[in-house]
């Protein structure tokens, strides 16, 4: 409860990822945290891509980046992890971020919907919130592929489009270990952060929101 759920042959997801010819066009990848999507990572990073991975814990940024032409081979497997991540990837500021493109966005999900790409994670929107900051600072638009990878039993055909808010993401492919779906995706995405949805709580959680809006208040 609580968590995002890890499954059984995950590794295979990466196999599928890697059909993608968005992915073998793809330069920078950004993907979440969660154990699950930990394998993907570590995919990513011996394909030769730029994975960003978020920095929650970290005040001034978003990201740590990890960039395989900076790392030895032999350390990839723990770049992979959070804690490898932490120690041998580089800190993106926020004034910085809008220095990147992310092709692809890998986004955790508890369910999904493969029929019209809606999802819900956790329940604390950690990942809508790094998306809508990507997106106001420019390093993601309408071409970003947005995808998530879970287990077919995670796959929800009548989940309502009711629980999807303007600001929740939703996804255009859906990975599992077994196959690759395209979602009928027609949900906007979330453009900016909606500060009337953050509560102290996230705040606390997400420590980059604070200098995020200090900069924001700068620009106006």
């Amino acid at each position: 409860h609580g968590r995002i759920p890890n499954f059984r042959n995950n590794p295979n997801c990466s196999m599928n990822l890697a059909q993608l010819e968005e992915f073998q066009r793809a330069r920078v990848i950004e993907i979440c945290p969660s154990l699950a999507q930990e394998h993907l990572r570590l995919f990513s990073l011996s394909e030769g891509k730029v994975v960003l991975t978020p920095a929650p814990s970290v005040g001034n940024a978003l990201f740590y980046k990890l960039d395989p032409k900076f790392l030895h081979v032999q350390d990839l497997s723990r770049a992979a992890t959070k804690s490898g991540a932490a120690a041998l990837g580089t800190i993106v500021n926020l004034t910085a971020i809008g220095n990147l493109h992310v092709d692809i966005f890998i986004v955790a999900s508890v369910v999904a919907n493969p029929i019209n790409g809606a999802r819900l994670g956790k329940g604390k929107g950690y990942g809508d919130i790094e998306y809508a900051m990507m997106h106001q600072l420019g390093a993601c638009n309408d071409k970003t592929l947005v995808v998530t990878t879970v287990h077919e039993s995670q796959l929800l055909n009548d989940l309502p489009e009711s629980v999807m808010t303007e600001h929740d993401l939703s996804v255009n492919i859906i990975i599992t270990p077994q196959r690759i779906i395209y979602t009928q995706n027609k949900f906007s995405r979330p453009k900016e952060i909606n500060w009337n949805d953050i509560d102290n709580e996230t705040m606390l959680n997400l420590p980059v929101l604070k200098e995020f809006q200090r900069l924001q208040k700068l620009q106006k």
